[in-house]
């Protein structure tokens, strides 16, 4: 009879392990599965965004001369500009610094407006509002904002990017690119607003 005991046991215990076992089996499935579908839609969303535009605009027979183009407007605007190691342009416009990347093959250019916010990596309260307002910045506004870490520094920086269309056939075209960088300096003005009003909040709750 005690032997009897054991071997149940012993089944009832194998029984468990291995439902435990294929359990945890199906929840590796599952995260696994759920990982390639969102590395397939990331993928997927890269291609519908550049992909076909890239595809189609690289065989056109005539050039775009995007890239011409930006630096001709950028003369007539009399922003002194340079030319980096990885042939994108460094600019300034009204004090801000911007780089572009620009190719005569494609009418889209990608205008990123840098470091024009930081702080403290420690100072966790500011980091905190700051990322969020920039996640309400990114619902709100055209322009995309983000940070990077500066792990040297221990500092976190502040961005923002656009990609645009820029074709000579675009209607006064000069004011069209100056508006376009007038909007990174509205989302900058944005964030650093909602951001201080977001301390003053914190603030007064405190008190």
């Amino acid at each position: 009879m005690e032997s009897f005991v054991v071997i149940m046991a012993i089944a009832a215990v194998a029984g468990l392990a291995a439902y435990w076992m294929r359990q945890r089996e199906d929840r590796e499935a599952q995260r696994e599965a759920a990982r390639k579908e969102t590395i397939m839609k990331e993928k997927e969303a890269r291609e519908a965004h550049d992909g076909p535009l890239a595809e189609a605009t690289a065989h056109d027979d005539a050039p775009w001369n995007t890239r011409d183009l930006l630096l001709e407007l950028l003369k007539k605007m009399n922003c002194k500009y340079e030319i980096d190691k990885d042939n994108r342009i460094l600019f300034q416009w009204q004090g801000g610094n911007f780089i572009a990347d620009a190719s005569n093959k494609y009418p889209f250019i990608i205008v990123w407006y840098i470091q024009w916010g930081e702080g403290s990596v420690f100072d966790i309260d500011s980091f905190s509002r700051v990322k969020r307002v920039i996640n309400e910045a990114n619902i709100r506004h055209d322009i995309s904002v983000f940070y990077t870490v500066d792990k040297e520094a221990d500092q976190y920086l502040v961005h923002s990017k656009k990609h645009f269309l820029l074709i000579a056939s675009t209607p006064h075209l000069e004011n069209y690119l100056q508006s376009i960088l007038a909007m990174f300096f509205e989302v900058r003005r944005y964030v650093e607003t909602e951001t201080e009003k977001l301390k003053n909040q914190e603030e007064s709750v405190q008190k």
